[in-house]
Order: C-alpha cells, then sequence, then structure tokens
C-alpha cells in the first residue's frame, strides 16, 4: 500500500509534464519562429563561405534543410561550430 502512496503523485507529475511537453506555446526556449528563424536561417548560409574547403559540408539554412537532407556532420558544425555565436542574443539568457 506504501508504493501506491509513493506513486500516485509521481504519475500525476508526470502526466502534468507530459502535457507541458505537448504545447510549444508555453516552451520558453522556443525563440526561433517567424523572421527570427528565417533571419538565423540566412545567417547560417552566409557563414558557409567561412568555414575552410577540407570541411565536407558546410552548414546550409536550417529554415529550409533541417528536416530534409541535413547531415549530421552540417548539424555537428551547426550546433557546436557556429551555434554560440549565432545563438547569443536570440535565446534568453537562462538558455544560452
Amino acid at each position: 500500500m506504501e508504493s501506491l502512496v509513493v506513486c500516485t503523485p509521481n504519475v500525476s507529475s508526470m502526466c502534468l509534464v507530459g502535457i507541458w511537453v505537448l504545447v510549444p506555446s508555453v516552451w520558453p526556449w522556443a525563440v526561433l519562429k517567424g523572421d527570427i528563424w528565417r533571419a538565423h536561417g540566412k545567417a547560417v548560409a552566409d557563414a558557409a563561405s567561412y568555414f575552410p574547403q577540407s570541411f565536407d559540408r558546410t552548414p546550409r539554412n536550417p529554415a529550409e534543410k533541417l528536416s530534409s537532407s541535413y547531415k549530421a556532420w552540417e548539424l555537428l558544425l551547426y550546433f557546436y561550430g557556429l551555434g554560440p555565436g549565432l545563438f547569443y542574443g536570440i535565446l534568453p539568457e537562462a538558455y544560452y
């Protein structure tokens, strides 16, 4: 009986967290949308000319290509190479 008492609050809180996860409008870190997302994508694409030729695939505009044919290497360069500079000033300070 004791285990049921312990599990009940955990299950209810998991349900609340699950509902919160499904509602993007309440995500405080979801700031890359609309014109900000398009401008960010353009900045990523414009930065491609600054990568050396030895890099196999430079990141393309994620607003156009992220969910289709974006290579793992591109994602790594985008997120870890360009990300710190491009996310600064866009992401809230708590998530940067």
